[in-house]
């Protein structure tokens, strides 16, 4: 079965993956290498890939991609999944889809970050670029524009052990995966 863009949390006294092309998965692991695959968490018809989950205020908000929508479902306990969202929505015509999501909770407010493709694109269906969205309803990231736009595909933010903040971008600009510093600016 295909697995697109996994995504690991510390969870309990381990780890949580969840992955898919639709259905999305799960699996549980003690030490990141022995992984024991755990089941089906949903279906979503129109293909969900790309998972990615978000603690947030005690609630798990997972976001995953579809054609052409961001959606988001959450739960208490990992297990079971409300009724999706969309939380985002490409504009009527465009093609390719967005991938590679990520919800970030920062400063009161929320960043919502995915990659493109595109299937008109010739020799290559990635675009190298990647959008950065803000709302202040974690929810509802609909009919905005990007504040953002990096140089990237499938952009991951992370911190390290002192609090910097990172990106990593698989394959672009470079083969293989880059990582540079990222430097978060107030919004005016």
């Amino acid at each position: 079965k295909e697995n697109h863009a996994p995504h690991i949390i510390p969870y309990q006294n381990g780890y949580y993956m969840v992955y898919g092309c639709s259905p999305i998965r799960y699996a549980i692991s003690d030490d990141l290498y022995k992984w024991k695959p755990m089941g089906k968490l949903f279906h979503e018809p129109e293909n969900a890939r790309d998972p990615f989950i978000l603690s947030y205020n005690k609630l798990y908000y997972m976001s995953y991609t579809t054609m052409q929508r961001v959606m988001v479902r959450t739960s208490t306990d990992l297990l079971k999944w409300s009724k999706p969202v969309t939380i985002f929505e490409l504009p009527e015509g465009e093609t390719g889809g967005a991938e590679s999501t990520q919800l970030i909770a920062m400063n009161g407010g929320f960043y919502l970050i995915f990659c493109r493709w595109d299937a008109k694109l010739k020799n290559f269906t990635y675009q190298d670029k990647s959008y950065v969205y803000y709302s202040d309803d974690l929810l509802n990231f609909k009919n905005r524009k990007p504040i953002a736009e990096i140089q990237g595909h499938a952009p991951e933010f992370f911190q390290d052990e002192k609090g910097n903040w990172w990106i990593s971008s698989a394959e672009r600009p470079y083969r293989g995966v880059s990582i540079a510093p990222v430097s978060w600016q107030p919004l005016k």
